[in-house]
């Protein structure tokens, strides 16, 4: 569970407007750092506790969703990541308002949806235009 937390973050993420503009979000390891660990933790208590003799300790079986013999890994799982994502939310905060890292800025082109064409990203059609000349020039030598 640790890492999808911060990837799903990936999806929601504001860059700069423009390069340097400093009106995106800021850099979080935090994010991923807090999510990793927390989904590490999860899994070596699963781990540790189901490898106990006499079964699963009742805290664990607490969490069971449905019946079966996966219930109790599906409640953990579903607990574990509810809380890597609610550690991923706590170190994104930390590092945009406490701990704060530089903003970043977007790539300079993105896909075209349809054509699968570079196309430059709004805002960054200088530094687009710049990254083709020097391709092309360096294509001369």
């Amino acid at each position: 569970h640790g890492p999808r937390p911060p990837v799903w973050l990936l999806i929601f993420w504001k860059y700069n407007s423009t390069p340097g503009a400093g009106d995106g979000w800021r850099q979080a390891p935090l994010a991923f750092i807090f999510s990793w660990t927390t989904g590490a933790i999860f899994g070596i208590m699963y781990t540790l506790n189901g490898r106990k003799v006499g079964g699963v300790p009742a805290i664990m079986q607490n969490y069971a969703v449905g019946d079966g013999s996966g219930a109790i890994f599906l409640g953990w799982n579903i607990m574990g990541h509810c809380l890597c994502f609610a550690a991923c939310l706590v170190g994104f905060l930390i590092n945009q308002y406490v701990w704060q890292l530089p903003t970043l800025d977007a790539e300079p082109t993105r896909e075209h949806p349809v054509t699968g064409e570079r196309i430059p990203t709004p805002g960054y059609e200088q530094v687009a235009m710049a990254a083709a000349k020097k391709e092309i020039k360096v294509a001369h030598i």
